[in-house]
């Protein structure tokens, strides 16, 4: 029999993951990032490669605030990265911004004892620190409040501090290890700092409130140059108390303000934004809107299409997204109701098209803040069509180092930094570059391979790109040659090529022969420690030397003792000769101890860095693929499928399953028969693949969560994509059953499906069609090993309800995940608690029940279908504390 485990999950209902009001715009995913402790938002920057970097800081009742980092996917929502940093003392993260060599710095402040200081850390394209860096004085009371990236390859951070006089803006610019203090700005005129923006002509703003004992209010704004020297300076307000909350800078120049100001009449407060035009003399556009209530504007934004978008937050705490033209007239087009502590720190245009809208939102069911992301678009999206074929050049390719030697090092960052100009006649939306190497040294890492394509506007758009490069430890003397290709509407217009020398011959020392280049298992970054769960482990090297090498001339060190019980004798096989150096390939199994084994190969005067490998318990890895068809009947498939993928995946490392790789397929175009079915291939070929990171082994778990139309024909169960066509069914729908024939059960390891597919388009109660359930029964009781839960028995209703927010199953369920109600605890000393699919179900039965009873609804009972698979099959696992 195969080693292999079918959990299926019927969800008969359909439930939003937050309401939402929307008018002329469609929201694509709304998320709320669950946390274990209070997570605020401070900042959220756009990058490249389409993902969100942000920042912020975490609380928890009486332990010391720890700064908080996030890596998202824009496009499929994934959190890949979050990160808080330890300390004994208060920490805050205000700002964040992207070197050109991909590592991330982030500003703000440390506090211990009411003393604070400023505070900077650096972190690598993965979200592992780099840098931690306290700046200032003691007693000084220093804070960083905003960071930007410039072009010249450094990052420039402002602030305050008390020591300096009062109203002073503190700068302090930023490279590596590297900071240098440049000359305050404002002369005490200024007071605290609100926002700070690049514009894509590389100047630089920075707004914020005129000092506090002002008796009119006001606001300020200042354009310095890469230096620090101030340019221009100009005051707004100053009669009806006016604050500041955010600033945008648009393609075209304008700086737009957005805050707030109080009427004289009735003391109330209005959103106020004000639009500055720096390069025309003309005055300046002020606009105040007029909701009921006090009313405050958060962030805003203009977009290329001259459309205007602004989030307003009212005193009631529910925010407001409006959206205007060139013809002043603004209309609201998307309400968060029932929200009211949402608070937005960003609003962003994606490259592709879309919008986002983030901030911190009090999580009413968890009873604390988190962060909350909201993915929209509207008509007037933008598209990457080439209406002709555009004109761009692409010059001035440098290659950027932090020791600039014009040569790439071992351990060393770097950035291929380049100009894209437009000189056509028509505006560049959108587009993609690539970076592709047709040669690479040994040990140098591309850290980011493709990006999008920033708006150019026509006849003399510019913009400075970057791709950040790395050399590892080992890397090996040599030439890189990459080309860059910019890619607009499907056409490749610039195809450049360049060239990357890695290692400097030191001059006057002769060069060693030996040297050892470590191929397997490969390495990259800071991070060399390969977790194993076998006490074995093939490595393999590549070896130059200016003598020929017999097999036992390499030593294998572990810790500071050479292995002598080697599982197999190591082989050398010479593969070839550069001038007077032999190369060969090395292969030895070094036998490990459980725990850490800092391990290291050496030959002659040559030894390599040293590699950890952490020998371990096996933990499984979970597989995710979530499926979410929209439909004009079906609102919240797509946000469906999203909260319960959202809660297994923060299963890893809680003690059961150890990563949690997920794939989405939300938005319509991703959601075809094809898209799907190419989606389950995928699982598929990383099944059989021996060498992919995210490979499926056989003591892995895959989930598949689907929510959407079911359908039956011929007796069969089908599901219903995006693009099906009631006049042919059957070409445009996927089978079920072959499904599982033709993808899962090749994929040798225990698999949870998780289906809501029901024939009704009711999002209130949902029938269990019984012949839809013969049908879909029937196909699984072909599948040997099946667990088998229902939301509900044949002809009862599934119910949802406002206050859960979703269906009593899903509700149960997501209870279930939290610990909540199951009474299962880790006994002392233990990591975690398995829950097994008997303990599921119990707790299902019993908890559906409850819920649909207390809102007056008849019965609703989870079934449980047991075939092969024990009752005792561990479904996931509740955390220690």
């Amino acid at each position: 029999m195969k080693n292999t485990t079918i959990l299926i999950a019927i969800l008969l209902s359909q439930f939003s993951l937050r309401p939402l009001v929307a008018q002329g715009v469609e929201v694509l995913w709304d998320s709320f990032y669950h946390a274990a402790t209070n997570e605020l938002l401070n900042d959220l920057v756009l990058l490249p490669d389409g993902r969100l970097a942000g920042v912020g800081q975490a609380s928890q009742k009486g332990r010391p605030d720890k700064g908080l980092f996030v890596l998202i996917d824009a496009e499929s929502w994934r959190l890949s990265k979050k990160r808080h940093f330890e300390a004994f003392e208060k920490q805050v993260l205000k700002s964040v911004a992207e070197a050109n060599d991909g590592s991330f710095y982030a500003v703000g402040h440390v506090e211990a004892d009411g003393d604070k200081q400023g505070w900077v850390l650096r972190l690598d394209e993965n979200g592992e620190e780099l840098l931690s860096q306290k700046i200032g004085e003691k007693g000084s009371q220093d804070h960083l409040d905003r960071i930007v990236w410039l072009d010249n390859g450094k990052g420039l951070a402002a602030g305050h501090s008390e020591q300096l006089p009062k109203g002073t803006i503190w700068l302090l610019s930023l490279v590596g290890e590297k900071n240098e203090f440049k000359d305050p700005i404002g002369s005490g005129a200024m007071g605290r700092l609100a926002d700070m923006q690049l514009d894509p002509q590389g100047r630089i703003w920075l707004t914020g409130n005129l000092p506090s004992d002002a008796k009119r209010g006001g606001v300020w704004l200042l354009q310095i140059d890469q230096n620090g020297f101030t340019k221009k300076a100009e005051t707004f307000g100053g009669k009806s108390f006016e604050t500041i909350s955010s600033m945008a800078v648009a393609e075209d120049g304008a700086v737009l303000l957005a805050g707030q100001i109080q009427a004289a009449a009735n003391q109330e407060t209005d959103a106020w934004v004000v639009e500055y035009d720096a390069a025309v003399p003309v005055p300046t556009s002020y606009k105040s809107f007029l909701y009921e209530g006090d009313d405050i504007a958060t962030s805003i934004l203009k977009s290329p299409n001259q459309q205007r978008w602004l989030a307003l937050r009212d005193a009631r705490g529910v925010t407001t997204l409006a959206s205007w033209g060139n013809e002043g007239m603004e209309e609201t087009v998307l309400t968060l109701e029932g929200s009211a502590n949402f608070r937005p720190v960003a609003l962003l245009r994606t490259w592709q098209g879309a919008y986002i809208l983030a901030g911190t939102s009090k999580d009413p069911k968890r009873k604390r803040d988190g962060i909350r992301i909201i993915c929209f678009k509207n008509e007037e999206t933008l598209v990457a069509k080439a209406l002709a074929q555009p004109n761009i050049k692409c010059d001035n390719i440098t290659f950027s180092e932090a020791e600039p030697d014009t040569y790439l090092s071992p351990n060393e960052r770097a950035s291929i930094n380049f100009r894209l100009s437009n000189l056509g006649d028509l505006d560049v939306k959108e587009g993609r570059i690539r970076l592709v190497a047709e040669k690479l040294a040994h040990g140098l890492t591309v850290i980011r391979e493709s990006q999008f394509l920033p708006y150019l506007t026509a006849k003399g758009g510019q913009k400075t790109c970057s791709f950040p490069i790395k050399g590892e430890a080992d890397l090996a003397a040599g030439t890189s040659i990459f080309r860059i290709i910019v890619e607009v509407g499907g056409q490749q217009v610039v195809d450049v090529p360049f060239t990357v020398n890695c290692i400097k011959p030191k001059q006057g020392v002769k060069e060693k022969k030996a040297q050892i280049f470590i191929e397997s298992p490969r390495l990259s970054g800071n991070e060399r420690r390969v977790p194993l769960t076998d006490n074995t482990v093939k490595v393999k090297a590549k070896i130059v030397s200016a003598r020929q090498l017999k097999a036992e001339d390499p030593k294998i060190m572990i810790g500071k003792t050479v292995q002598e019980d080697q599982k197999a004798p190591p082989t050398i096989e010479q593969i070839g000769k550069e001038g007077d150096n032999y190369i060969y390939e090395y292969t030895a199994m070094v036998a490990l101890k459980d725990s850490a084994n800092i391990v290291r190969l050496t030959l002659d005067d040559y030894t390599t860095d040293s590699i950890v490998f952490e020998v371990s318990e096996a933990h499984p890895d979970l597989h995710i693929l979530a499926i979410g068809p929209s439909y004009d009947d079906l609102k919240y498939t797509a946000k469906d499928v999203r909260e319960l993928a959202q809660a297994f995946a923060a299963q890893a490392g809680k003690g059961f399953f150890g990563q949690v790789f997920v794939d989405t397929l939300l938005t319509d175009k991703r959601t075809t028969k094809t898209q799907i079915d190419r989606a389950f291939n995928t699982l598929l070929k990383r099944y059989l693949s021996n060498e992919l990171p995210d490979r499926i082994k056989p003591n892995d778990y895959v989930f598949v969560v689907y929510s959407g139309h079911g359908t039956k024909i011929d007796n069969r169960f089908f599901l219903v994509p995006t693009d099906y066509d009631p006049e042919v069914p059957l070409a445009t729908t996927l089978d079920y059953k072959e499904m599982l024939d033709k993808y899962l059960n090749k994929i040798q390891c225990k698999k949870v499906l998780f289906i809501d597919a029901c024939l009704s388009g009711s999002a209130k109660s949902t029938v269990a069609d019984k012949t839809l359930m013969e049908a879909i029964n029937e196909a699984n009781s072909s599948n040997p090993g099946l667990v088998c839960f229902t939301s509900c028995s044949e002809n009862e209703l599934s119910f949802e309800d406002p206050a859960w927010e979703n269906g009593a199953f899903t509700e149960a369920l997501l209870e279930a995940l939290e610990g909540g109600g199951l009474g299962i605890v880790p006994k002392l000393g233990e990591k975690a608690a398995p829950i097994s699919a008997r303990a599921l179900h119990d707790f299902l039965k019993k908890r559906v029940s409850e819920l649909v009873s207390k809102k007056g609804g008849v019965s609703q009972t989870p079934a449980l279908k047991l075939n092969d698979v024990r009752e005792t099959l561990t479904i996931f696992a509740i955390p220690g504390n």
